[in-house]
């Protein structure tokens, strides 16, 4: 259950609109530290692997997560008339 309201609530705050972002590995590093508050939602300590503890609640690691979000809005840009016209007009003018 609270695996459940981490994937939920938690996890996509620090991930929101990052789709458009180049980010470095600092960046990446900073938004894995959310990580931590899986572990003390379970009461486990912070100092413990994270790995297996994500493999149980069946959350995705932080840069496959990144990943994902990032393929999926460039999916539905790719699929969007619009942006599609948009993008022939400015081939048009650029030739």
């Amino acid at each position: 259950m609270k695996g459940q309201l981490y994937k939920t609530y938690i996890r996509p705050t620090p991930l929101y609109g990052l789709e458009t972002f180049y980010l470095k590995a600092s960046d990446i590093i900073n938004i894995k530290r959310y990580g931590n508050t899986v572990k003390r939602l379970m009461d486990i300590p912070t100092r413990c692997k994270s790995n297996n503890l994500f493999l149980a609640l069946n959350i995705e690691p932080t840069r496959i997560k990144l990943q994902t979000i990032k393929v999926d809005f460039y999916t539905r840009l790719n699929e969007n008339q619009s942006i599609k016209e948009l993008l022939t007009n400015l081939e048009k003018v650029n030739a």
